[in-house]
């Protein structure tokens, strides 16, 4: 651990002066105040919010619980199928948290980590949902948390 934590964040305003903003967007700034990718400048798809549910919405849940209702003989595997194939729903995966840097280089750490939305894009030609994070936690800790990343960083052995 740094032991001068104004010293490195004096070092770190140096380094930093220059440096432009990663990614495209600031995602508090979004297109008519909706959330944006910070990577992208798309629009995330927020979670479903249930208060917002409509009448056409209503018709569709009423719909399928008469739909299922009818079909109470059915095993649960078909019974989804056959909805998928009646909805024309095909599940787009969703990218696995688990497999991305932030959450190796975070795994450990005490932040509140959630799933606000996601966007979509292609990834090797086919549809992904890339998941769109917040996290929270006191600035202190992300300040020692930070420091536990740079001891990380350091500890890895790169080829350049």
């Amino acid at each position: 651990m740094v032991d001068n934590k104004k010293d490195v964040i004096e070092q770190l305003k140096n380094i930093t002066k220059n440096e432009l903003k990663s990614g495209v967007s600031n995602p508090n700034e979004g297109a008519e105040g909706r959330l944006v990718s910070n990577k992208t400048g798309e629009v995330i798809v927020n979670n479903y919010d249930f208060d917002k549910i409509g009448d056409l919405e209503k018709q569709f849940v009423e719909n399928v619980i008469e739909f299922m209702s009818s079909k109470n003989d059915v095993d649960m595997d078909t019974l989804i199928l056959e909805m998928k194939h009646r909805y024309k729903i095909d599940k787009i995966p969703m990218k696995k948290i688990e497999d991305s840097l932030w959450y190796q280089f975070t795994k450990n750490e005490k932040i509140g980590a959630n799933i606000s939305g996601f966007r979509q894009t292609l990834e090797d030609g086919k549809p992904i949902r890339i998941p769109h994070v917040h996290f929270s936690s006191d600035l202190d800790y992300l300040d020692d948390m930070i420091n536990r990343i740079i001891e990380k960083v350091r500890q890895l052995k790169i080829d350049t």
